[in-house]
Formats: structure tokens, sequence, C-alpha cells
């Protein structure tokens, strides 16, 4: 917020009290009304341009750190083709995030966040909980024979349970294992939306809902494991809130309903991912509500 002051006060002392607490500038009354308009634009150009000189200063930054909160590529795994698509809000990094831990040959975790809030200050915290989910990871691999989806998010949830700063922050998870030997996916969720599975064979899509709570919450998160056989062409998609609360310009949300009977209406053998992003840009004109990131 920029405060101009039009005023017909011309004291020295008086404008001095005024720069003190903070104030863009003073016009005076008697300036020529075009000046008034040429100033007043000229100061609020000045201010985006320092705005956007800073949003980059912060881009550059993000750029230039290692660790990325949305890989720019899904890894390969054998026997499953894993897709992403991600739009940050207003293109500035937010609090979705994906990661891609690979257990061993035959095991694959990926998981899901959504932390509640846009922008930097989403940013930030995301880097945080990729740290908690890839030491929780590495834990449960280490101290147990059967890594489960369930097994991961305790560990997570006792973690940001016990640090005072994250844990006051909301955040929504899932996590997957792709399992290419038994041909399986272990499903577990923190307060998240439903995961999808469209079958190939009743070209139909079944939903799976979690029970697990909100990371954080509470010091004894249950969070429920579920297991989903998957065959040829199958699919699993899961997504963030921004793809369902996104409205169309007569101010009616894309919702549940329209994601599934997009996946659906198309062909098996089609792109699902490519589908379902091009039917919801077409439905906002692409204009996301959120941080935008779709799954398969």
């Amino acid at each position: 917020v920029a405060f101009i002051f039009l005023t017909s006060i011309n004291e020295e002392e008086t404008l001095l009290k005024g720069y003190d607490l903070d104030i863009k500038d003073y016009i005076i009354k008697t300036s020529n009304p075009k000046l008034i308009c040429i100033r007043v634009k000229n100061i609020v150009m000045n201010l985006r341009k320092e705005r956007r000189r800073a949003l980059d200063e912060l881009q550059e930054a993000a750029s230039n750190i290692s660790m990325e909160v949305i890989p720019a590529y899904a890894p390969e795994f054998e026997g499953f083709d894993i897709k992403h698509w991600h739009v940050p809000y207003k293109g500035m990094p937010g609090g979705d995030f994906i990661d891609y831990i690979k257990i061993d040959d035959n095991r694959m975790c990926v998981i899901l966040g959504d932390i509640m809030g846009k922008q930097w200050g989403a940013w930030f915290f995301a880097f945080s909980f990729i740290g908690y989910i890839r030491s929780a990871v590495r834990i449960s691999i280490n101290s147990v024979n059967k890594t489960s989806a369930s097994e991961i998010l305790k560990r997570v949830n006792e973690t940001v349970y016990n640090d005072s700063k994250i844990s006051e922050i909301f955040t929504t998870v899932s996590c997957l294992i792709l399992n290419n030997k038994e041909n399986k996916v272990e499903y577990s969720g923190a307060g998240d939306l439903s995961i999808l599975k469209y079958s190939a064979e009743s070209s139909k899509v079944s939903v799976y809902n979690s029970e697990g709570m909100l990371l954080g919450l509470s010091q004894d998160g249950e969070y429920n494991n579920i297991e989903i056989s998957v065959n040829s062409n199958d699919e699993i998609i899961l997504f963030t809130d921004g793809i369902i609360e996104s409205r169309n310009k007569e101010g009616m949300q894309f919702g549940m309903p329209n994601v599934i009977k997009t996946l659906e209406s198309t062909a098996v053998t089609d792109d699902r991912l490519k589908t379902l992003r091009d039917t919801f840009s077409g439905y906002t004109e692409n204009n996301f509500e959120d941080d935008i990131t779709l799954l398969t």
C-alpha cells in the first residue's frame, strides 16, 4: 500500500513529519490537475517496477536452489508411465509440491502435497515438508521390512507435530507407492482430495478416499492403507484443489464431476492428462484461482 497525500498544507515541518511516517509523496492542491494525474501515474509505475524487480530477484534465487518443489520432469519407472502438469498461481512459486523417491527396483514413492496459502510464503514451507518426507521414507525403509504409504505419513506426521513452527501450517499430502512387480498402487492420504482410478476394461472411474487427517493436527494421526490393483492402460489420477475449485466466467467451479466425466469420455489409448488439462484450461479460460497440479 502506498500513501499519497493531496493537501493544501505546504509547511516544511509538516511535510517532513509525513515522510517520517513512510508516506510515498505529497501533492499540493494548487498543482494543475493534469500534473497531479501524471505524478500519481509515475508513482504507481515506479512501485510496479520495484515490485517486479523484487520478484525477479526472488525467482532468480529460487531457480538457483538445487532442491525443487516441483521437478521439471517425472522420472522413468519400469511398468508405469508417470506424468505431471503444474502451473503456479500468477506465475509465482506456491505451495504445491511433488516428490519422486525410488525405494528399490520394484517400488517408487510418489508424493503430492499442498501447503495452505499461495505464492512465496507457501513455497518456503514446501521445502521443509519435502525434507521431512524424504527423511521419513529413508527411516521407514531402513527400520521395517515392508515400507507402506501409511507408515510414511505416520512418521511425517510425528515430525510435523513436534515442530512448533511447521505444525500450524495446514498441509494435505497424497502418498503413493507404485509396485511394478505386483502390479498395484498403495495409497494413503492426509486431508487430501480423493484419488481416482480409470479402468481401461470398463472405461469407468473409481474414487478412493483416505481417512487421514491434515498433517500435524494430532500426534497420533491414523492413516489407512489402500491397495489398488492396476492392469495395462489403467490410470491413477490425483490433483490439488486448484483443479476443482477454479471457475469459469459464469462463476461455476470445474468440480470433481467434470474431472470424472472428462476421464471417462476419453478413449483408452488417448493421453488422459493432456485431455483433462486442455478441457480444464478451456473451461476456465486459463484463469486459475490457485496453484494447479495434476499427476497421472
